[in-house]
Formats: structure tokens, sequence, C-alpha cells
């Protein structure tokens, strides 16, 4: 008897600590709240104004709503509908349960008049200006298999200050007016043209666009959509636009080595870990404003093919190590069609100096870019 009451005492004691930590929930509720500070919505789109109580377990509460000031829009029950566009104002709105209270903005959604998808390896995405927003990225390379992402960049006329409660201008000289159509309020509709070549997707913040297997182009149009899944349209003289952002994809094999024809020797580099090539340019004399001096370059893919797409070869990046090279110019130029051979990328290395240039063992030439492998 002895032992069971010690086993029940035990349990009971077990019992009490678990309680006092916090692990069992109770059933009165301690705090309410919105789950965000501002909630933007659509007209005539039904918006539920969540929120949560604490602890979770809670039961057997009831809330209230009350608002700031009426006109433009109905609340029945957490439910929101801004019913008239040219009424409404931004509203505070309140909820309660018992002494219990929180609050949030309730905010027509500001649309931006005009957008643009900016890769995220741009600088743009870090620089918001109007040349950023209005420069239009005509196409990006993408090789096969791989991902990359995207962010929308808009151009706004307007913002809602929280510290006013009021939809605020911004000037035409506010850079501040350049910024990220975010995901968090916004929503899109996303196609490919060809989803064969490469598709469209969409995390917490970036839009996603991965390459097939299969080497092509592809258009991605993204549209902003409102709450009820339809495509959002602005007015510019007297007309009626879809509001969208489009870009070219184009995909390309993977390149996986390359060679050099360094004076009539096609030449193999050396693989550096960031998947760039090392080439001698071996012993040459450049005279003071002579010819440029010419190399071919090929790049192959995983089956040693040579690849024969101008979207590879533009995405080369060029560099010159060792103190000889260093004072010459080097140029690129891709090459199509020739007679008799494979297309390739002629480099040329030009001496704009007074003086003649002899390279030896040191100088070399590096091929880098986002489609070696």
């Amino acid at each position: 008897m002895k032992k069971l009451f010690s086993i029940l005492f035990s349990l009971f004691i077990i019992g009490f600590m678990l309680s006092g930590c916090g692990i069992s929930g109770g059933s009165a509720i301690a705090a309410i709240k919105f789950s965000k500070p501002v909630f933007y919505v659509d007209v005539n789109c039904a918006t539920k104004l969540d929120y949560k109580v604490y602890p979770s377990t809670s039961k057997n509460y009831r809330v209230g709503y009350t608002t700031s000031q009426e006109g433009g829009f109905s609340l029945s029950n957490g439910v929101i509908t801004i019913t008239n566009a040219m009424n409404f104002e931004p509203v505070l709105v309140s909820i309660q349960s018992g002494s219990l209270t929180d609050s949030c903005y309730v905010v027509r959604k500001i649309y931006p008049s005009k957008t643009v998808l900016v890769h995220s390896k741009t600088p743009e995405i870090t620089n918001y200006s109007q040349s950023s927003v209005y420069t239009t990225l005509n196409s990006v390379t993408l090789v096969s298999g791989n991902s990359t992402t995207f962010s929308m960049i808009g151009d706004f006329t307007s913002y809602f200050n929280p510290e006013t409660g009021r939809v605020e201008n911004y000037s035409l000289s506010d850079s501040n007016k350049y910024h990220e159509v975010s995901g968090e309020i916004f929503s899109f509709e996303m196609e490919s043209s060809d989803p064969t070549v490469c598709s469209v997707s969409q995390d917490n913040k970036n839009l996603i666009v991965t390459a097939g297997d299969k080497v092509g182009s592809a258009i991605i149009t993204v549209y902003l959509i409102d709450s009820d899944g339809n495509r959002v349209e602005y007015a510019r003289n007297s007309n009626t636009y879809k509001s969208y952002s489009r870009i070219q994809i184009n995909v390309v094999p993977a390149c996986t080595d390359s060679r050099l024809v360094v004076n009539n020797n096609v030449e193999t580099g050396v693989k550096d870990e960031d998947n760039s090539y090392h080439y001698s340019l071996g012993v040459t004399t450049i005279a003071p404003n002579a010819v440029p001096e010419e190399y071919k370059l090929y790049l192959l893919d995983e089956n040693s093919n040579i690849i024969e797409n101008s979207a590879v070869y533009n995405e080369v990046v060029l560099t010159g190590i060792g103190n000889n090279v260093g004072n010459a110019t080097i140029t690129k130029e891709y090459i199509a069609n020739a007679s008799n051979e494979p297309n390739y990328l002629k480099i040329s290395i030009t001496n704009n100096s007074g003086e003649g240039i002899t390279f030896n063992s040191t100088d070399k030439i590096v091929i880098s870019g986002s489609n070696l492998a």
C-alpha cells in the first residue's frame, strides 16, 4: 500500500510541475491578435480578417468588431468587403473579447502602374531606381536542368502610411516609389509559352524559373491578379490593359569542357574549382598597333559535342592573367556559319601600347561564365 501511495504521489507532483511549466493548455483566453497589422484588400473581394487567440486551446470565447469609421465597406463576422472604392478610406478595425483587444488597418490594395521582372543575379534587385525599373531584361540564359529566381519590381504612385493611417502619394523624384511587388501582398498568375523548355512557379518571395531538358527559348509572362483570381487591369489613354511583365528565357546545354585553338594547336585548358578554364597563350609577340592576335574557343557539352548556340558563348567572360597580357585588350565575337567549321567564339588580343608585347608561360587567358559546369 505504501508503495502504491508513493507512486501516486510522484505522479501528482510530476503533473503539477508540468502544469506549472505551461505544458498543458487552459480553456481561458489570455490574448487575441490579428495575423497582420495591415490587410490589403481588393474591391468587391471578401477578405477574412484572420486572428489568433492564445493559448490555442482557448474555448468558449466570443469576439466583436468595431471600426474607426463607416462608409464604402461592409463588415460581417470578421469578413470585410470594399463595396464602394470612391467612398472608401483606410479603416482601423478592432477586435475585442472581454477586456482583450487588438487592431489592424484595412487598406485598398495599391497596384503599381508599371512592372518589370528582375533577375536575382543582377544589381537591379538591390538598386531600386528609375533606370532599373524601366530597363527591360530582354532575355536570360539558363542551363538545362537548372533554376533561377526573379522578383517583380513595380512603379508605385502612392503608399499606405501606418503612422498617419492614410494613403499618401510619392513624389516623382522619390526613389522609394520603385520597390518589390511582394508575394505577401499581391497574387500572380504565371505562364510559360513552352513548358517543355521552362516552367515558372512561386515560393514565399520569389518567382522561380526552372529549365527542362529541352534546349530552346520560351516567354515567361507574369500577370497580377486580384483576390478572386481576375487579371488586374489599368487604364491609360482611354484604353484598358492587363498588368503583366514578360521575359524571354533561353535554355542552353551545359558546357562541361572547352578547347582553345592557339597558333593552330588545340589546347586543353586547366579547369579550376569554380569551373573556369585557364589557357596558356604560348610564346607570341604582338607588335605595337599590329593586327590583333586571334584565337578560337569551342565549348563542349557532356557528350564532347561542340555547342553551337550563341546564348552560351555570349555568357562567356574573358580575363587576362599575367604581366604581359594585362597590357593588352581582349575582345570576343561569336562566329556563326563559318565555312567548313563549327560555330565558335573568336577571341582577339590587341596591343594598344607603344611597345611590343611578348607572352610567355605565365600569361594566361581565363574562360568563365554561368554556363560552365
